[in-house]
């Protein structure tokens, strides 16, 4: 039987704030989601689908798209780049993200299939293959932007510094990695540098028209039509590009250009939640913008009462814990934090799973220190203190009023205000679902700065 700190131990480890549920049984079902339409959509054996997910950063959209591919794995070969773990990692420049081109992100993506196809289905490419390839991206390497390229590019080495996850149906797959579901290419090998100059700041963006953006988009196709001739249908995800704040790049990404949209195959991409806001999801060619919003944890028209985003945020920690070994004098594992506290930690999450996530890692580390079976309330309570002192940073009077006027209007709207956008970026407004999309100030935020208006009469909560 396991001691009580073997328990924190284990919920430390299970719940890490920066990696999504990549186990199955981990990913809990979501009522406001679109995630089964998408899946839905991309099942059906005619056109190629294109879908941007859009939400609040945290909210779960990797979790959600490794749900999707994990299920079109059953009749497609799935490709799945994350990006902003590449940028993070491999290029070793998070912020190079931020001003990233399109035919940027093309090379990326055909570095990915080459390499899944290479490592999980066993394809063997033909020079003539990736001949296309390796000359649009020497084009980029000329100095000043000449036309010809100044060198060669090693297109295995670039590939071998990308995390891939990548599966199919049984019968596609090669070898040892003859196993279904999704899998992770590339853990080892990602040690080898990135060294392709990408995302640097103060260049020009390059139109679709331009000759290598459409050599790099014919290339990038000609290998994707290898995979779908030689396999089955491909379907591509692309999860971090919802990271990106810098305005000019979402517009030359998502708004002014098509590229991404003329890509062969079935198509998923993470998209700035700012495209929604500003109006400019109806402006997107080729792709049907979805929203993923956080889990609704307070009621949109009395916020002394739960939303049923509370119940989803307690499944996803039944679920993570469900296999543990209970310690002495509590039933289950999952009685270590009472439900009581599980529900008002996930209250203060705002919905958002990376914040429930961090929250249950933070009283974990608290009650291994205190070698109780059962956290005690003193602990949740400063996990809580600590999270809403971070998220009370910054607020100035402006700020605070138009929290306040977000949470007096009964429809929850946002005001015609410039800072209201920082106020979504730092994640003190947050967005969610149920029903018209509406706004409300973060909860942690309403526990001192932004307190909640008097309780209805009738009110239980």
């Amino acid at each position: 039987m396991p001691e009580p700190k073997d328990i924190w131990e284990a919920l430390y480890r299970r719940f890490d704030p920066d990696e999504p549920a990549h186990k199955g049984q981990w990913r809990a079902d979501r009522r406001w989601s679109p995630i089964p339409s998408i899946s839905a959509g991309l099942k059906r054996p005619f056109g190629e689908k294109r879908y941007l997910v859009m939400g609040t950063v945290g909210t779960g959209k990797t979790t959600e798209l490794l749900r999707v591919a994990e299920e079109r794995s059953e009749d497609h070969v799935v490709v799945f780049l994350d990006l902003w773990r590449h940028f993070e990692e491999g290029v070793g420049d998070p912020n190079a993200l931020q001003h990233v081109q399109t035919w940027e992100v093309l090379l990326l993506i055909g570095l990915a299939v080459y390499r899944a196809a290479e490592a999980r289905f066993g394809h063997v490419w033909s020079k003539d293959d990736l001949r296309d390839l390796e000359r649009a991206a020497a084009r980029f390497t000329a100095p000043s932007g000449e036309a010809g390229a100044s060198g060669t590019v090693d297109l295995a080495r670039l590939a071998s510094s990308l995390l891939v996850f990548a599966g199919g149906p049984v019968g596609v797959l090669a070898g040892s990695a003859a196993e279904a579901g999704i899998k992770a290419i590339g853990e080892v090998a990602r040690a080898s540098r990135w060294d392709f100059k990408i995302g640097e700041r103060g260049r020009k963006s390059l139109p679709d028209q331009d000759e290598r953006v459409q050599e790099m988009l014919g290339a990038v196709n000609t290998l994707i039509g290898t995979i779908q001739h030689q396999y089955r249908r491909l379907l591509l995800l692309v999860d971090g590009l919802d990271r990106i704040k810098v305005a000019e790049t979402t517009r030359s990404l998502f708004v002014e250009s098509t590229v991404l949209g003329s890509l062969s195959c079935a198509t998923v991409l993470t998209a700035p939640l700012v495209l929604r806001r500003k109006g400019l999801a109806a402006q997107v060619r080729r792709f049907e913008p979805k929203v993923l919003a956080n889990a609704p944890v307070i009621d949109r028209h009395d916020p002394h009462q739960e939303g049923d985003g509370i119940d989803f945020l307690l499944d996803v920690f039944r679920r993570r814990v469900a296999d543990l070994p209970a310690p002495p004098g509590v039933a289950r594992a999952a009685d270590c934090i009472a439900e009581a506290h599980l529900r008002h930690l996930a209250w203060c999450s705002g919905g958002r799973a990376r914040d429930f996530v961090r929250f249950v890692r933070m009283v974990a580390e608290r009650a291994w220190d205190h070698g109780a079976a059962v956290a005690p309330q003193e602990i949740v309570n400063d996990a809580i203190d600590e999270r809403r002192n971070v998220m009370e940073m910054g607020l100035n009077k402006r700020h605070i009023e138009l929290l306040i006027e977000v949470m007096q209007d009964p429809e929850r709207l946002l005001p015609d205000d410039e800072a209201i956008e920082a106020l979504l970026e730092q994640w003190c407004l947050l967005p969610y679902p149920n029903g018209s999309e509406w706004y409300f100030p973060h909860p942690l935020l309403t526990l001192r700065r932004v307190p909640l208006p008097p309780r209805k009469a009738g009110s239980t909560a």
